[in-house]
């Protein structure tokens, strides 16, 4: 299968796409190597506050140079924020939804995004 003509079949489709998502996600980790080198002196602080940290949760925002760490649950997104806090991070910008808030956090020239989830009750 060469690169100009289409996939012949489903299995050749799916290994095509696989291997462009690893080439994008290496490229990915490549922009954020600094950041995550950064990030690495925190990660035991953050485990022992009940936070590890796994590669599955970052991303790279190449627009802002930050490391965003996906999160899924109310409580978790709430103790991480307040984690990196008590660490010495700094809230430096901060938007607010009805059920959300997009939080920065900035220590030294590290930058973090997240999504903190509000409680329902609160909202």
């Amino acid at each position: 299968m060469s690169k100009t003509q289409p996939p012949q079949s489903l299995y050749d489709a799916a290994t095509q796409f696989a291997l462009k998502q690893f080439n994008d996600r290496k490229a990915e980790l490549l922009s954020m190597r600094h950041s995550l080198d950064l990030l690495q002196e925190f990660l035991p602080a953050l485990a022992e506050r009940g936070f590890p940290i796994h590669v599955d949760q970052l991303r790279w925002l190449s627009h802002g140079r930050k490391v965003s760490i996906f999160t899924t649950s109310t409580r978790t997104s709430q103790l991480l924020l307040q984690a990196f806090v008590e660490l010495g991070f700094v809230e430096c910008s901060r938007t607010d939804y009805d059920t959300f808030a997009i939080v920065d956090l900035k220590k030294g020239r590290l930058k973090v995004h997240m999504t903190v989830y509000l409680d329902k009750a609160a909202a």
